[in-house]
């Protein structure tokens, strides 16, 4: 029972200190290492058709320079899975590095000034590290699509882009000081004005007793579509719409 008691207020200690934050982080790494991350997975899943493609050429009789072509490709790919991989790391190892600065800036009683200024680094190289990949993962969804693809992939990623942008400019506009620990005025498009009462949590962690209020931001979720010429514009613009309303309850319901 001791022991128990002991190992329960350790894990108190770490969690008030921000060391809960890692375990995302942690788990993120092990997927990698693993071979099991959605980017392995996705690249695999892209292999097995790619393999079909170009058997089903040789039975056609291809061409060397079109066969060299064709596997030209897995080194694109495997080039963009690997490139995704690095990014989720570093994004998730500023994430908890963020958060823990957070965690002492608020054991501090919201005074330690160089805690508050490692915390905004670390959330603005976060956030500036997901808008890249949210406006990369934006266009790839879409440019396949004929025609129309290239516009609408262009699009999504400005408005990827915009946001993300709009969250860092909110991040470097906070100040230590107010009820919830910093507060800023919020930049147009960014909340309705007014004081801002801490950063946004990281994923898969609790934000730390002061945070508790924090404003959740507007969802960036993105939509993989695979396959040539699976929607016209119409068609793609009434599957939107009839996901959009499904995708943001479960966003309000925290899922």
């Amino acid at each position: 029972m001791a022991a128990e008691i002991r190992i329960g207020y350790a894990q108190d200690a770490l969690n008030k200190i921000g060391a809960g934050t890692a375990g995302a982080a942690v788990g993120i790494f092990a997927q990698v290492e693993a071979g099991v991350d959605p980017y392995r997975q996705d690249f695999d899943r892209w292999s097995a058709i790619q393999d079909e493609k170009i058997m089903r050429m040789i039975e056609l009789g291809a061409t060397e320079a079109q066969l060299r072509d064709e596997y030209r490709q897995y080194d694109l790919m495997q080039e963009q899975m690997v490139q995704q991989q690095k990014l989720t790391m570093a994004s998730a190892t500023f994430g908890m590095l963020g958060g823990m600065a957070q965690s002492f800036y608020a054991l501090s009683g919201n005074q330690n000034k160089a805690a508050f200024k490692a915390m905004q680094m670390f959330r603005i190289a976060e956030t500036t590290i997901d808008t890249y990949k949210a406006a990369v993962a934006s266009y790839s969804a879409l440019a396949g699509i004929p025609i129309v693809g290239p516009a609408l992939g262009a699009a999504a990623a400005a408005a990827a882009i915009a946001f993300g942008m709009a969250q860092v400019k909110a991040i470097a506009a906070m100040r230590p000081g107010g009820a919830g620990g910093v507060s800023a005025a919020a930049p147009a498009g960014v909340g309705g004005g007014g004081s801002i009462p801490s950063f946004p949590s990281p994923r898969g962690a609790e934000a730390p007793e002061p945070a508790k209020e924090s404003i959740r931001p507007s969802p960036v979720i993105n939509v993989h579509l695979y396959g040539d010429g699976i929607f016209d514009e119409g068609a793609l613009d009434k599957f939107a719409r009839q996901i959009a309303v499904p995708l943001q309850k479960a966003w309000d319901d925290g899922v």
